[in-house]
């Protein structure tokens, strides 16, 4: 959650503050797993957990990079494939983007 000082300091600056969230659809027998943001002008960092357990194997990945905010412009972070082996498989997604000490954790929506 933004603070209410950052808040008034990104729309001081002339942008909208950094926000994002997590979708999970399925899309042609696969699921498919973007995190998206808006907000923000220049270079931000995020980190991405999957967890995911199917058949008593869960597996677990982590990512973390960089990409540049496009203010009020939805940017595509990052973009995962999963096999669809039903809502048991669904992985758990945590996600958050950060720029200028300031971190978001990104909410998720599920098309499932």
């Amino acid at each position: 959650m933004l603070s209410l000082a950052a808040l008034l300091f990104a729309q001081a600056m002339g942008s909208s503050p950094l926000s994002c969230y997590v979708r999970i659809a399925p899309q042609d027998g696969i699921l498919l797993i973007e995190v998206l943001a808006t907000g923000g002008t220049g270079p931000a960092s995020y980190a991405i957990d999957t967890r995911r357990t199917t058949g008593g194997n869960t597996s677990v990945a982590s990512q973390r990079g960089t990409f540049v905010g496009q203010g009020a412009e939805e940017v595509v972070v990052s973009r995962a494939v999963f096999s669809a082996a039903g809502n048991d498989a669904v992985p758990e997604v945590s996600a958050y983007v950060e720029q200028g000490g300031i971190r978001v954790a990104c909410p998720t929506q599920r098309e499932i």
